[in-house]
């Protein structure tokens, strides 16, 4: 079933209502809007664009469409909405013509929020008439024109905006509604093949002639980046090549222009070197027009002079945010959005990670982009619990004068409907906040910027998903205990969340979250493996159990006899002791009486303290320095509960309760974390303090660190093999069962390995991957193992890819490549045995 449009999908100006914003002068409350785009009223402050708004217009006069296409935070949007629409409605009317103007976005449902667009144009169609016309495809242009002729109405201009969402929707929605969405913009722009302004002469030669127009005129806007998938689409790429306007950079003399006109309509004026300021910080940015109309929406305050001494000054009140990458503007910008989620509670502030954690996604070129949302799915992912905290988290963010999430507070009042479409106002904001896009981890091993951590889950996914399909096939292909222990708190805070986990499913089908496949495989793994991790411990206790008892009884028949021994030698050294203090006081007097025939005193004896050295490390450990916690937030534990790490002990064994990361040295005086890291440390390890913990005062409390001894970890291993199924169809089975004891030979090794996953790009490959510098070591010691498994082939290279530039999977997981072909048919020599 199609959802239907939500009103902020389209927009409908008709007549009288565009034409009057149009032509009356009536001034906005601010000479600048923010962060969000030009709305169409606010055409009056809108400068620097002139040029290219002419451009524009002056092409819609000879053709039917104009594709405008540039980079993120160009200013696409507001060039249409404040410049081009307002410049056809004055032209129309001074050409006494009767026309409509709508607007779209492509959104969740195109084909119906195009018909929704239409029908509410004033053009004596309703939804379902304009959707009938729709499903013509090539042929509605020719079937709406005759609508609009009827209606009287002689020019329809329609705005499809960020067009780029058409293909997002292609991928994962509908791809079949998608295709006639792009058939019906072909047939609306009068283009097949070629332009319908182009006529063949009888002598062959092809020459431009103006042919007749019809009423509808397309206006697109696309992110220049999107180019490449417009070839997917029959008719599109011809749009195009015929239509496309590349919307060029604002010189220095527009952007100062922008920046210092606005103010003027308002009795107020920008300094010189302020306006100088502005412009120099803008060609440091990425999104430079988004983000200094943030700045100047920050500093204007109303009639008079914005100097650059208050700009300066403004910038100095956020500290924090100094040592962050980016200019002055995107700093600014990080500024507001912290100050917005200051005020709100803890609890919203919980909320707000993951509202903006589902808006935002990385592509397949690893960029960080929109993923609008509605409500009601926002809404299940929070839980029914903290609805009320979602909602109170949008009014935040998107308030008159903040407008960082879409509805803005002029767009829609509160309450917003359950099938509201939310989205983040602008890509700037992703970039410049590091909140959100902030790639560091902290002390603790935790990414800090809300879209890693969303990354990072995701991983944590695919790695289950993947065990479950191995479970759906071998019920004994659990999770080990270890690893169960790990899994289940954050199962139970995102992965048992159906809502949440339909993001990152890899076969996903139509239906509901709860209804998916893989979502139910992944909780039957789940919930076998916390049953056999019961068992396992259960056994363990009873053992422990069995030789605590045994210990008890040989250590008592052990202390009956060092008592009787005890007892003999208490008698022999009672009268040693008598001798040796005797002897003792004989040396002391004779020291004192000479000392005082000396004419002095005596001096006391000073203890010397001895140094403490290393407690001895259990063979096969890693010995490096670990994060302690505090004595209220410990990351360690006792076997019987928790522990304190001020009063831990060199010696002594702990286990760890928080994954965290063994790095190469204590921190420096001023808590500055060592650049090596050794390994991660799993919840679950068991450590052996190797010196009394070492204690830094931080401003809310004492941090402890010491050297431990980490039990030996080995890393989880990926196994992707090729077979030659396609060409010789004996060799797949042959080829999965030596992949499959492979995998089974080195989970017996200690590995976790999840499984084994037939792919065409291992072909011709033998390597082991490793993606960060503390991976190498482990990398180095597969190739070995997998060489003593398999002493018949080469061992596999060791790569790196530390410096690989796409999305890295989490540390301690390495991906080994292999290649078992060729494998002949039954009866055929086998030039190269699959079986280790």
């Amino acid at each position: 079933m199609i959802p239907e449009p939500s009103l902020a999908d389209f927009r409908a100006v008709p007549q009288e209502a565009i034409a009057r914003g149009a032509t009356t002068a009536e001034l906005p409350t601010s000479p600048y809007p923010g962060l969000r785009p030009f709305r169409l009223e606010e055409w009056p402050i809108f400068f620097g664009r002139e040029t290219m708004i002419e451009e524009i217009v002056a092409r819609l006069h000879g053709r039917a469409v104009v594709f405008v296409h540039g980079a993120s935070g160009c200013g696409k949007s507001s060039l249409i909405y404040a410049g081009v629409l307002p410049s056809l409605a004055r032209r129309a009317r001074r050409q006494k013509l009767k026309f409509a103007i709508v607007e779209m976005r492509p959104g969740r449902a195109p084909l119906s929020t195009l018909a929704a667009a239409v029908a509410s144009a004033g053009v004596g169609l309703d939804v379902a008439a304009a959707q009938q016309i729709l499903a013509l495809g090539r042929d509605a242009g020719a079937a709406l024109a005759l609508k609009l002729q009827e209606a009287g109405v002689d020019r329809l201009y329609v705005f499809v905006d960020q067009f780029e969402e058409i293909f997002r929707f292609a991928r994962h929605v509908d791809p079949t509604e998608a295709a006639l969405f792009i058939e019906v913009l072909v047939g609306l722009s009068g283009i097949s093949g070629r332009p319908q302004f182009w006529e063949e002469m009888e002598d062959g030669d092809e020459t431009p002639t103006a042919a007749p127009l019809g009423p509808v005129r397309l206006l697109v806007t696309m992110r220049s980046e999107f180019l490449g998938d417009c070839v997917r689409f029959s008719g599109l790429t011809e749009i195009v090549n015929l239509a496309q306007y590349l919307l060029p950079g604002m010189a220095r003399r527009d952007l100062l222009r922008a920046v210092r006109k606005p103010i003027e309509l308002f009795h107020g004026s920008v300094a010189t070197d302020l306006a100088e300021k502005l412009v120099a910080d803008a060609l440091l940015e990425d999104d430079p027009l988004p983000l200094i109309q943030h700045s100047l929406a920050r500093l204007w305050s109303g009639p008079g002079v914005m100097t650059l001494a208050a700009y300066q000054t403004t910038v100095e009140a956020s500290p924090e945010q100094l040592d962050l990458p980016g200019g002055q503007l995107s700093r600014l910008l990080a500024a507001h959005a912290d100050q917005v989620l200051a005020a709100c509670t803890p609890a919203q502030r919980d909320v707000a990670e993951y509202l903006f954690r589902c808006l935002t996604e990385v592509d397949a070129e690893g960029r960080a982009t929109r993923r609008p949302r509605q409500l009601n799915q926002l809404e299940e992912i929070v839980g029914q619990s903290r609805v009320q905290d979602l909602r109170d988290v949008l009014e935040h963010f998107r308030a008159e004068g903040v407008s960082f999430l879409r509805p803005y507070a002029q767009e829609r009042a509160t309450p917003l409907p359950t099938d509201q479409v939310v989205d983040i106002s602008h890509e700037a904001l992703i970039r410049a906040w590091p909140q959100i896009a902030d790639v560091t981890i902290d002390a603790t091993g935790v990414p800090r910027g809300w879209l890693r951590r969303e990354v990072e889950d995701g991983l944590i996914w695919r790695f289950l998903a993947v065990q479950a399909k191995q479970f759906v096939n071998d019920r004994n292909a659990l999770l080990d205990t270890a690893t169960t222990g790990r899994m289940v708190p954050w199962f139970d805070r995102l992965g048992a969340n159906a809502a949440w986990a339909q993001r990152h499913i890899v076969s996903r089908a139509p239906g509901p979250a709860e209804a998916q496949l893989e979502w139910k495989n992944v909780r039957d793994l789940v919930a076998a493996s916390v049953k056999a991790r019961k068992r396992v411990l259960r056994q363990r206790r009873l053992n422990l159990a069995a030789i605590w008892s045994a210990g008890i009884l040989a250590i008592l028949a052990m202390a009956a006899s060092y008592l009787s021994t005890l007892t003999k030698l208490e008698t022999v050294e009672t009268s040693l002791n008598d001798v040796k203090q005797a002897q003792v006081s004989d040396v002391d007097r004779e020291q004192q009486r000479t000392q005082i025939l000396a004419g002095s005193t005596p001096t006391p004896a000073i203890k010397v303290p001895v140094a403490q050295g290393d407690f001895p490390a259990p063979a096969g450990a890693i010995v490096g320095y670990l994060w302690l916690g505090s004595d209220g937030d410990a990351t360690i534990s006792t076997e019987g509960g928790r522990a304190t790490p001020s009063q831990a002990k060199a010696g002594e064994a702990y286990i760890l309760t928080t994954p965290v990361y063994l790095r190469g040295d204590f921190p420096s005086r001023t808590y500055a974390l060592s650049p090596e890291v050794l390994a991660p440390i799993p919840a679950g390890t068991r450590l052996t303090l190797m010196r009394d913990p070492v204690a830094y005062r931080r401003p809310t409390r004492v941090q402890y660190w010491a050297k431990v001894a980490a039990d030996s970890i080995k890393p989880t291993v990926f196994l992707q093999y090729f077979s030659e199924a396609d060409v010789n169809p004996h060799s797949d089975a042959d080829t999965r069962k030596a992949a499959n004891q492979l995998v089974t030979a080195l989970a017996g090794q200690g590995y976790t390995a999840p499984g084994a996953e037939r792919v065409a790009a291992a072909r011709g490959l033998n390597e082991v991957r490793f993606f960060y510098s503390s991976d190498a070591r482990h990398a180095a010691l597969l190739s070995a193992q997998v060489q003593r498994n398999r002493p018949s082939s080469d061992p596999p290279r060791v790569v790196d890819f530390t410096k690989y530039p796409g999305e890295k999977p989490p540390r301690g997981l390495l991906e080994m490549w292999v290649d078992f072909s060729p494998i002949s048919p039954p009866g055929v020599q086998q030039q190269r045995p699959a079986k280790y």
